[in-house]
């Protein structure tokens, strides 16, 4: 990931308008960083493609998961802190213990996010038919959370179950089907993890923002309920080749290569190889659909972006499908909001 190499900046930077407000307690964590020396030297001290502050957040989130005698009681009551004077007491426990972020450092800040399927789930909806079968194809996808659109993206859900996916369609796309059909689901992830193993489960959960509950028990929700969902496919290899055996595998159904803040992750001549591969399985039927942030995918020269999203932050969204090869709109990092624009839009 291209995070700057300047701390401070990165730290500035990590989230959006719209997440400082949602989240004020990270917020004034990461902007107690800005200025701390050794916040700094821990970000610089992590591998260049996970020089994120994230990562960070993620490292004291899981260590109170684990019972942190000072970090368990500020992170589970959270929401009852004032943002500063939470901020301030996490960072001392930080600069007494900052092994407590740096043994984590071999760690990445992999997909955890399972909102993000809603968004696929209306992306499909808008471009595949009802009757034609469907090899997902998830790359980068970590524990394979997003593999399962056309089961989590149903609004026969009641209001009360955490996996009742809920995004607010902002401009709507041309629909093709209310329901598809997905007859194989693949996983390709260099480091996958498994849902089955509780290191791996406690390590995604401490990626999410203990600031927004609802987030963490549709993660729950959605762990409980693999048991039940169709089997995946797993295969444990970097982006160009796993995609390569991925597509090799497809006899009978179509492809859809998928991949939405993973792209951001690889080194610019991943990037290049990756959309290669991607834009060749295109030619022979496949679809790719990718959700990114465009300034960190510049080397897949992907279409420009066409309009202006809805929020600051925002995800663009990519369509490569026969000849096609688009902007499509934007999206919510968290699936919380879908925008269509592409070939048109309210400000295309």
């Amino acid at each position: 990931m291209s995070w700057s190499f300047e701390p401070a900046v990165a730290f500035r930077h990590a989230l959006a308008p719209k997440d400082r407000e949602r989240i004020p307690r990270y917020a004034a964590l990461l902007a107690a960083w800005e200025s701390s020396p050794l916040a700094g030297e821990i970000l610089i001290a992590a591998p260049a493609t996970q020089r994120n502050p994230m990562l960070m957040l993620a490292a004291l989130h899981f260590e109170a998961r684990h019972g942190h005698p000072q970090l368990a009681e500020l992170f589970r009551n959270i929401l009852h802190f004032e943002p500063t004077a939470w901020a301030s007491d996490v960072h001392q426990v930080l600069i007494g213990e900052p092994d407590l972020i740096t043994r984590h450092l071999h760690r990445r800040t992999q997909t955890n996010e399972i909102g993000r399927s809603a968004s696929y789930h209306y992306i499909l909806r808008s471009l595949v038919s009802p009757t034609e079968d469907l090899h997902l194809i998830d790359v980068g996808g970590s524990m394979g959370m997003n593999l399962f659109p056309d089961l989590v993206g149903d609004d026969a859900r009641l209001d009360t179950d955490p996996l009742r996916l809920v995004c607010d369609v902002r401009a709507a796309a041309p629909l093709r089907a209310d329901r598809y059909r997905v007859s194989r689901r693949t996983l390709v992830d260099s480091a996958p993890l498994d849902v089955e193993n509780p290191d791996d489960r406690d390590w995604l959960r401490a990626c999410l923002w203990p600031e927004q509950p609802e987030r963490l028990a549709r993660f729950d929700a959605a762990c409980a309920a693999r048991e039940t969902w169709p089997d995946i496919e797993t295969i444990a290899a970097d982006a160009s080749e796993g995609l390569r055996r991925a597509l090799a595998t497809s006899v009978s159904a179509r492809p859809v290569i998928l991949n939405s803040w993973a792209m951001a992750y690889f080194s610019a001549d991943t990037q290049r190889e990756f959309a290669i591969l991607a834009r060749d399985a295109v030619r022979h039927g496949a679809l790719w659909i990718s959700i990114e942030h465009p300034l960190l995918v510049t080397a897949a020269d992907l279409p420009p972006c066409q309009g202006e999203p809805w929020e600051d932050g925002a995800s663009a969204v990519w369509v490569a499908e026969k000849d096609s090869e688009r902007h499509w709109g934007y999206a919510h990092p968290h699936g919380r909001w879908i925008q269509f624009v592409s070939p048109v839009g309210p400000k295309a």
